[in-house]
């Protein structure tokens, strides 16, 4: 069984600002774009949202690749649901103060 994994913002902003600018290492870029057409590696549409906000290359990368199947809803009932336990879970789970 292979796993999905699913990146979130940060990944992408630390990945470009820091670690991999888009414009200096193309190739971790490519490698990225080849995870997610092997089914490896996605991310969610609110992740979209937020890095398309900007107006700097990541922006315009993630924008490439709207119409792909790399930026997955979460607007559907079992996403929902999940959010939800989660998200009791961690209520109550949260520590007194």
């Amino acid at each position: 069984m292979t796993s999905l994994y699913l990146l979130d913002t940060n990944i992408f902003i630390q990945a470009n600002r820091v670690n991999y600018p888009i414009e200096v290492f193309p190739g971790f870029w490519e490698w990225l774009e080849q995870k997610n057409q092997q089914g490896l590696v996605k991310s969610i549409k609110p992740v979209y949202e937020k890095l398309t906000d900007g107006n700097d290359t990541l922006a315009d990368w993630v924008k490439d690749r709207n119409s792909q199947d790399w930026f997955l809803s979460v607007d559907d009932p079992d996403t929902q649901t999940a959010f939800g336990k989660i998200a009791n879970w961690l209520m109550d789970s949260k520590p007194e103060i």
